[in-house]
């Protein structure tokens, strides 16, 4: 099928937005004109007129001013409702609908608001909380989704055969940031977790850790086998990413060069995608992507192409420019650590826009909705309530054609210490995602 829109300017941000639209959920071909001889004169399936001029025999989507700007700089929104959806960007009347659809999505996926001043957490992070999404009821549900279906129902009122041409993916992918609790430690480490358990009167955890490091007990991080078996039916491989850094306050894997690891990383690669978790420090010193990946393509034997920065460390658009930079095609960082939600609207992936550049990259952002942390850490649920909210996310995914992407990890389904009962919430979120 072909698309043909006019325009009275084409620019970056536009062919950004309706490639995104037209191209990867319609499979369409796109063309984009601003002159109204071509648009009259070229044979298309589809004609959409992005303009304030009326023109016969097309859609009209009237166009705010965002698509044609070139700066950044804050942007009024509108919290009133068109079926059910906030009306972001009003557009002037005589359109297929009273605000501009492409560049609410556009605002949404370009991350737009993060490169405005604001306050950081502790990590130096964009908190849910000030986000506009957040500041709507609409932070649960792929807003930039909705809006793609909302364009769907205009179109097949005139093209009833045009539809999205997208299915659900559920990809489970988990952060390697240690991967054994006792095992793989150097002598001061392990004789420094002994002092701390001695000062805390924990004999118990004393006993325990000898017991693995002599091989009489498995160690309660060594997850892996639990979750082959759980994953083995699913249509999509799992992600594993592995922390490669050297050791911090916020990097405690074992040892790079550990033959545990390397092990570890071989049977992994067996059956699941392996990726590059980048350590705390990254963001501070690009050099240590190129390392911590060298490291990684080293045991593994390929090129590493896949992301997802630890602790959620983002900063934009220097670290995407960074991890282009270092060969990553794919992240997997987009999400929140203080609360579940689409924190770019969308359940389906997009192309990095650097709004600093106005350049549309060639790396692909996998957004991600739920974290076992954000769940336990910051929501204080309970096991028992998890379930409810993780089932609500998956509906919402699934009506809307995504991906539902959950981040977990090897140590909250090891049923050790604070992970008691956590299983059972990844074997129900196997069980309704599949």
């Amino acid at each position: 099928m072909k698309v043909l829109v006019y325009s009275n300017y084409i620019t970056p941000r536009l062919e950004y937005v309706f490639k995104w639209c037209f191209e990867y959920f319609f499979s369409s071909k796109l063309q984009i004109v601003s002159s109204i001889d071509e648009f009259q004169e070229i044979a298309a399936d589809l004609r959409i007129n992005y303009s304030e001029k009326n023109i016969q025999d097309c859609l009209t989507f009237k166009p705010a001013k965002l698509l044609f700007e070139d700066d950044i700089k804050f942007q009024e929104v509108d919290l009133s409702l068109y079926n059910n959806l906030p009306i972001l960007f009003p557009c002037s009347e005589g359109g297929e609908l009273p605000f501009d659809p492409f560049s609410a999505i556009f605002f949404l996926i370009s991350r737009y608001e993060e490169y405005l001043p604001f306050i950081t957490d502790i990590h130096g992070r964009f908190e849910a909380e000030h986000s506009f999404l957040y500041k709507t009821p609409f932070l649960n549900i792929p807003l930039a989704d909705y809006y793609i279906l909302t364009i769907e129902k205009i179109i097949q009122k005139t093209y009833p055969k045009i539809e999205i041409k997208k299915t659900y993916k559920f990809i489970p992918t988990f952060d390697i940031d240690i991967a054994f609790a006792y095992l793989g430690r150097n002598f001061y480490r392990t004789i420094g977790g002994i002092a701390k358990s001695v000062f805390t009167g924990n004999f118990a955890d004393i006993y325990h850790r000898i017991r693995v490091i002599l091989r009489f007990d498995d160690d309660p991080f060594d997850t892996y086998l639990f979750l082959r078996k759980l994953h083995k039916n699913l249509l999509e491989s799992p992600i594993f990413f592995i922390n490669m850094g050297d050791y911090t306050r916020y990097d405690k894997n074992i040892p790079y060069n550990h033959p545990l690891l390397s092990g570890l990383i071989g049977k992994l690669a067996q059956h699941a995608k392996i990726g590059i978790h980048p350590s705390y420090f990254t963001i501070e010193d690009p050099t240590f992507y190129d390392e911590e990946i060298y490291r990684l393509q080293q045991i593994t034997g390929w090129r590493i192409t896949r992301s997802r920065q630890h602790y959620l460390r983002l900063y934009l658009p220097e670290t995407y420019q960074q991890l282009i930079k270092a060969g990553i095609e794919e992240d997997y960082t987009m999400g929140y650590a203080q609360k579940p939600g689409f924190r770019a609207g969308t359940s389906h992936p997009f192309n990095f826009y650097n709004l600093k550049t106005e350049q549309i990259t060639k790396l692909k952002i996998f957004p991600f909705c739920i974290m076992d942390g954000t769940l336990k850490e910051y929501m204080k649920l309970s096991p028992q309530q998890t379930m409810p909210v993780i089932e609500n996310f998956n509906k919402e995914v699934r009506k809307v054609k995504g991906n539902f992407i959950t981040v977990w990890h090897n140590e909250s389904v090891s049923e050790y210490k604070r992970w008691k009962g956590w299983s059972e919430v990844y074997k129900y979120l196997v069980e309704i995602a599949s």
